[in-house]
């Protein structure tokens, strides 16, 4: 990095109280070794092999003579929940595995949101599925039929999955400095 140049860290985050962060807390082994001796959420895919803190990504900069000139933070809940909820039965299952509850009453809680992320999974597939392009793409006029069935249903399903879409750009145009976030943009600047 150039004297005077400006770098963007956009990665997931490990600060305290995101949602994210306090599901880990449900789990039983929620927060797990990194392959670095860090820390990561017991859920991550491969690709995130740690979940670093704002407060330790800008101290590590900081030694480098980066320092931080503006930091945002996203997903603090309704982020969280589209994400979520976008991300389709297999991940909702993983992160809510109540099973995995560290006791009755988080065992309870993961239930009730393993349940309720697999129904909202069920519209926000459907409104953000390109329903015409599928029916267009798909071979087997048994499955361009069954798509073509749902077309009526995605009509009611648009202004649920606006709504959310809705509250989490109103979480970012309002909330992006508070430092609850699941996701942390950090900008520096040598």
């Amino acid at each position: 990095l150039k004297e005077g140049g400006y770098l963007c860290a956009v990665l997931p985050c490990g600060n305290r109280d995101s949602f994210e962060e306090r599901i880990t807390r449900l789990v039983w082994g929620g927060k797990e070794d990194s392959i670095d001796a860090r820390e990561r959420f017991f859920y991550e895919d491969a690709g995130h092999i740690r979940r670093m803190k704002s407060s330790e990504l800008i101290e590590l900069f900081a030694r480098n003579n980066v320092r931080l000139y503006k930091e945002f933070y996203a997903y603090q809940f309704w982020g969280a929940i589209e994400w979520i909820s976008k991300s389709g039965h297999a991940v909702i299952n993983k992160i809510f595995s109540n099973n995995r509850g560290v006791g009755l009453l988080a065992k309870m809680e993961l239930l009730f949101f393993r349940i309720v992320f697999n129904i909202l999974a069920v519209p926000m597939k459907l409104y953000t599925a390109d329903l015409l392009e599928c029916i267009k793409s798909n071979r087997n006029m048994a499955k361009k039929v069954l798509l073509a069935s749902l077309i009526p249903f995605r009509i009611i399903v648009i202004p649920f999955g606006k709504i959310i879409d809705l509250f989490s750009f109103l979480e970012w145009h309002f909330f992006k400095m508070r430092k609850h976030g699941s996701a942390q943009y950090l900008i520096f600047r040598k």
